[in-house]
């Protein structure tokens, strides 16, 4: 867990700091926590397991929380910084606009204002780290985590807000957006927040109006942004668990790690369900051969889930969907404290930095784009195999396609895509989805989660490449496949299939029917309206899940359950610190 706390307060307000003088030291050594800086200006805690690096910058007073890189792959330094904020100080949007252009990384900025006592804060595009904030007594808080000893003594007026619990439930995308309670602000991934406002400084949107760059500088960029961001990521050299599920995405970023000489890779693991469509392992190990790394493999523990493991990742800001298979993410992170290992590698984000989706909509942007001739029979051809339609009716779609409805997500990302082609759209849509890859789970308390494929790099040069390019309008990913041909197994960038779970999820809810019933049917969810008692009876039985599936709606829903009454005990319980 790379957890942070920042505090400040206006200079004159001596009280407030007193205040804090008083409160703090006991409690936060007793929790796991450390002083990192302890000045007139800030004060800044950090988790004693895993802390996170602090840049402070010079002749700005402002602090860096993370890791942050130049444009060259390089790690920043507090020189780098200092020409480029320093002279903008008075203006920290200036300063983060700067940020943006010469830098990138896993961040949070936390920047003085001359106009106000109040800090700005800025939150990188990837939102690989929290960012929560909020005002109490005089005092800023700026935070990852909720800890009780950071509630109890600096409490917000905090609320279950159950209308955004609702939102939850419509689209568990939605979990990656503003937080479920009242009384606390989310900055979202690209944000400035400042005097009270959130206003989008990067947007997916933006970078997809620049000018697209060719096929060959397409490719080419494509493997230098990858190769780049992996190997900064994985510096300095460290212990790291790369997680190589069989997929195209896990693959691409195993295969750029292995080629770095000193990444300090302590085990190549995949994880693997106990029947056909589940078990990648033939996948897996073409690319161990391949590469010539041992692979360790795992069965994915079968389990039902029990109240108490739900309860063991329902204290974050958000319910903690990346820790919903709780036998695997406890297993993972016991490997993690066996090992040592500091990191752990995924290639989460690749279905929609590469584009993944098998649509109609990818002619529509090239219909948009070149006009008819982008409906050449050979196009419809490739369309129709690829999706699995008619002709006729790939070209309908490409007709209408800028007719598609609005996504239920709540994301700024999505606030301004008037103009762009719809399969853009589309891809700008999983990306806000992807927020709600960097939340809490056991393995995120032990290691740090990376996910190379959702750094700004990358994200920025797929954005500006049309979709048709992406995909060639006739399979996924197929500009990433041929940039990574050289370095993987025909066995992948030849697979057309992709692993699946539903058995082993329908598996896990159906072990814990006695456990949910009571849970989702006796709960808060219900008690407020948000489901549904009576088709959830009929739903949680062995036989209709058998016809109805939706296993992972079901597994949601508990562990949103779970989340909301957690956080509704902690409010009552008033956050006693020890």
């Amino acid at each position: 867990m790379s957890g942070y706390v920042v505090l400040t307060w206006p200079s004159d307000d001596a009280e407030a700091r007193n205040r804090l003088a008083a409160l703090l030291p006991p409690v936060v050594l007793a929790e796991g926590w450390r002083w990192a800086i302890k000045d007139d200006n800030w004060w800044v805690l950090t988790t004693a397991h895993q802390p996170p690096a602090i840049l402070q910058i010079p002749d700005v007073s402002g602090l860096i929380i993370g890791d942050l890189f130049t444009r060259q792959f390089a790690a920043a330094t507090p020189a780098m910084l200092r020409g480029r904020l320093s002279v903008e100080r008075a203006c920290p949007e200036r300063q983060c606009r700067n940020l943006l252009a010469d830098f990138w990384g896993r961040y949070v900025a936390v920047l003085p204002q001359d106009a106000g006592p109040r800090p700005a804060i800025f939150r990188d595009p990837s939102g690989a780290l929290e960012c929560l904030t909020w005002e109490t007594g005089g005092v800023t808080v700026v935070a990852s985590h909720l800890p009780d000893w950071l509630l109890d003594h600096l409490t917000p007026r905090l609320a279950v807000d159950w209308s955004r619990v609702g939102a939850f439930l419509t689209n568990s995308a939605n979990i990656g957006g503003p937080l479920a309670l009242s009384g606390i602000e989310a900055v979202p991934a690209g944000a400035l927040y400042a005097d009270g406002q959130v206003k989008p400084l990067w947007r997916p949107g933006d970078i997809a109006r620049r000018p697209a760059p060719s096929l060959e500088q397409a490719q080419d960029g494509l493997r230098e942004v990858v190769d780049g961001c992996v190997a900064a990521l994985a510096s300095p050299p460290g212990s790291i668990i790369a997680e190589v599920s069989g997929g195209f995405d896990s693959a691409v970023v195993a295969a750029t790690l292995a080629r770095l000489p000193n990444a300090g890779v302590v085990q190549w693991v995949n994880y693997h369900a106990p029947d056909r469509r589940g078990d990648e392992r033939r996948y897996a190990r073409a690319l161990a051969d391949h590469c010539r790394f041992t692979l360790s493999e795992a069965i994915k523990p079968e389990a039902g889930l029990i109240a108490a493991g739900l309860q063991a990742i329902s204290g974050g800001p958000r319910p903690a969907l990346d820790g919903l298979d709780v036998p695997r993410d406890r297993d993972i992170a016991a490997r993690c404290e066996t090992l040592g290992a500091r990191a752990i590698f995924t290639g989460q984000g690749g279905d929609m930095v590469f584009f993944q989706r098998a649509t109609p909509l990818v002619l529509a942007d090239d219909l948009r784009r070149r006009g008819l001739r982008a409906l050449s029979p050979t196009a419809l051809r490739n369309m129709s195999i690829w999706t699995g339609r008619s002709a006729w009716s790939a070209l309908h779609s490409a007709v209408h396609g800028s007719r598609r409805g609005t996504t239920a997500v709540d994301h700024p990302w999505l606030a301004d895509l008037e103009g762009l082609p719809p399969a853009k759209r589309l891809q700008i849509e999983t990306l806000a989805e992807c927020q709600m890859m960097s939340g809490d789970s056991l393995r995120a308390r032990q290691a740090t989660m990376i996910h190379p494929l959702l750094a700004q790099p990358v994200m920025e040069h797929c954005l500006t490449i049309p979709v048709m390019d992406l995909t060639g309008g006739r399979r996924d990913r197929a500009l990433a496949r041929r940039a990574f041909a050289d370095r993987l197994p025909r066995l992948i960038t030849e697979r057309r299939a992709k692993g699946e779970l539903s058995a082993y999820y329908g598996r896990m809810v159906t072990a814990s029917l006695d456990f949910l019933r009571p849970q989702l049917l006796e709960g808060r969810l219900a008690a407020h309206g948000l489901i549904d008692r009576n088709r959830l009876d009929d739903v949680l039985t062995p036989e209709s899940l058998i016809w109805r599936g939706d296993y992972a709606g079901i597994l949601v829903t508990a562990l949103v359950e779970s989340w909301a009454a957690s956080w509704e005990r902690r409010i009552a319980a008033g956050f006693k610190a020890p």
